[in-house]
């Protein structure tokens, strides 16, 4: 239980902290009169707690949609991916190797804009919840092997993004995420950071 309050209140911290690039062109939006807009980025995911143990810190990327509810609400559907390569401790043995992990993050999310509808920036603070598929390959090792395995469970995420308008349907902006994934007797957390482009349709 502890354990579970403490990654709780990392959660929280990262809400404040680290971010959604997922909510990034309400004007543009409101301007078109859809309300509706896409985003696209990457950037690298830095692995954090247990999981930075055995893999490295590695590319992510992700995909969204969402709909601009009020001038500073919004809410939509966010999908994430990360790859990570297997952290080596000392040198392998010919004939061994590590086994990669590939993390998928998908799910709902909401958020509020910070600053005012008319400024060309937009802060938007936001919290997701979903699933996180976390699979990690095959590993040789001193001659034995080790069976990968997937695992999917529930996700929580506080993001903060920061993006600037080029114009009524283009914005370009960075992204910061706190996420967990409750594993079976411990928890795959990481701070993903990206650069993103979003689109008004």
């Amino acid at each position: 239980m502890k354990k579970l309050s403490r990654k709780l209140g990392m959660l929280a911290l990262g809400a404040m902290m680290s971010g959604t690039a997922l909510l990034a062109t309400p004007k543009a939006a409101e301007a078109q009169g859809s309300g509706w807009w896409i985003y696209a980025g990457g950037g690298y995911g830095i692995l954090t707690g247990t999981s930075s143990d055995f893999f490295k810190s590695g590319f992510t990327g992700g995909v969204a949609f969402g709909k601009i509810v009020q001038q500073r609400f919004a809410l939509g559907l966010f999908g994430n991916v990360g790859f990570h390569s297997g952290k080596e401790i000392g040198v392998l043995p010919s004939g061994d190797k590590l086994g990669k992990a590939t993390v998928w993050r998908y799910g709902l999310w909401g958020g509020v804009n910070a600053l005012e509808p008319v400024n060309p920036w937009d802060v938007w603070f936001g919290l997701g919840l979903g699933l996180g598929t976390v699979s990690e390959g095959e590993s040789i090792i001193l001659g034995s092997t080790i069976p990968g395995f997937s695992s999917t469970r529930f996700l929580l995420q506080g993001n903060i993004a920061v993006s600037r308008e080029l114009s009524q349907q283009v914005a370009l902006g960075v992204n910061g995420t706190f996420y967990i994934i409750f594993l079976e007797g411990d928890s795959w957390t990481a701070i993903p950071l990206e650069a993103f482009v979003s689109f008004t349709p």
